[in-house]
């Protein structure tokens, strides 16, 4: 069996031949690797405070089973409001800082403990 390319794949290729639209997928690929990184982020600082997911639906109104998702889909990509209602029922706060480069990060501070973590994506 002779492996073609699919359709999917041409057209992708002669979208990102295009500098425009290479550069705009890029950003959006950039942006979403951010945000999984900063779910995972959450999700870690959910399981250091000893918090189940059970329990932060509860605390902030969400279908758990929307909640569970968010944290163990790969294609999961909240809204930022729903972000900032999940990072504050575990106390943690939600700040943008300069990044070394042209873009910003985003550092999340959690409770009394003050801990930071960037990512880079």
């Amino acid at each position: 069996m002779i492996h073609t390319e699919s359709k999917w794949n041409r057209i992708r290729s002669n979208l990102l031949a295009r500098p425009d639209l290479a550069e705009r997928y890029a950003r959006q690929r950039r942006a979403f690797a951010r945000m999984r990184a900063m779910v995972e982020d959450l999700d870690a600082a959910r399981a250091k405070a000893g918090v189940s997911k059970a329990e932060l639906a509860r605390r902030t109104g969400v279908d758990a089973a929307s909640l569970r998702r968010l944290f163990t889909s790969d294609a999961s990509n909240p809204t930022l409001l729903r972000f900032l209602e999940v990072a504050d029922a575990l106390g943690i706060e939600v700040r943008l800082a300069p990044a070394r480069e042209a873009r910003a990060d985003v550092v999340l501070v959690g409770g009394s403990t003050r801990e930071s973590t960037r990512r880079r994506g």
